[in-house]
């Protein structure tokens, strides 16, 4: 299916983005807003890595044109929801759900529910209550700054145990220890591996390097609460 998938996408991609990527790289430098994109053999592997099944809830925050909220769609069959607040990329994003539709009907597959949304991740009530029932995140978080980052961790406050979080970046510190100086800090919520991505899976290097996946487990704040008595 992944190779299936791949093809639609390329067409639809293609046809309704690849004319304004220039567009889509015009940013303030330095800022969160950042355009960049995970290309799609890496995101099917992370699908299937993390075992995203059809009853299950994908979330991408700072979804860009949508790409990997359509791939998760097509894939896999889930729920997948995206949110972006750069006007041009969301734009493009509502542009290749239509010809996404579309593209189904001429394949005559079927896919999950695709709902993009507008607007600030961090202000949005939708996505706020749609976290509450993810199973996978995905923030492509390569060039957020360290306080977005910080208020992405609060939000996580809202996952349930056992939700995996993707991200380009950890949001744990190297080093970092549950202490009775920290315990109350949401990013003990957070169980860290470090994976490797090859050569070709980021749209902004052709170089391998390093993503995260975190895993939402209060359990590591219990056991250290109990430790202490």
């Amino acid at each position: 299916m992944a190779t299936v998938a791949h093809e639609i996408l390329s067409h639809i991609y293609s046809r309704i983005v690849s004319p304004y990527v220039k567009e889509l790289r015009k940013y303030t430098a330095f800022s969160n807003n950042v355009y960049g994109e995970l290309l799609p053999k890496f995101v099917s592997r992370i699908f299937k890595e993390l075992e995203l099944r059809s009853d299950q809830v994908f979330v991408d925050l700072g979804s860009g044109v949508g790409n990997c909220v359509l791939q998760a769609a097509l894939e896999t069959g889930c729920e997948s929801y995206g949110c972006e607040m750069m006007e041009n990329a969301a734009e493009l994003a509502d542009k290749q759900a239509v010809e996404f539709q579309e593209r189904l009907k001429l394949w005559g597959i079927k896919a999950g529910l695709v709902k993009l949304i507008t607007g600030d991740f961090l202000k949005s009530e939708e996505i706020g209550e749609v976290l509450q029932k993810t199973d996978l995140l995905l923030v492509n978080n390569y060039a957020f700054d360290a306080e977005l980052n910080g208020n992405l961790v609060h939000m996580f406050l809202d996952l349930r145990d056992g939700t995996k979080i993707v991200s380009l970046k950890s949001f744990v510190p190297p080093g970092h220890t549950i202490s009775s100086h920290n315990v109350e800090s949401p990013i003990n919520l957070l169980q860290v591996e470090e994976r490797e991505f090859f050569s070709g899976s980021v749209s902004w290097t052709d170089a391998p390097g390093k993503y995260y996946v975190s895993t939402i487990d209060r359990g590591r704040i219990k056991k250290f609460l109990s430790s202490q008595e």
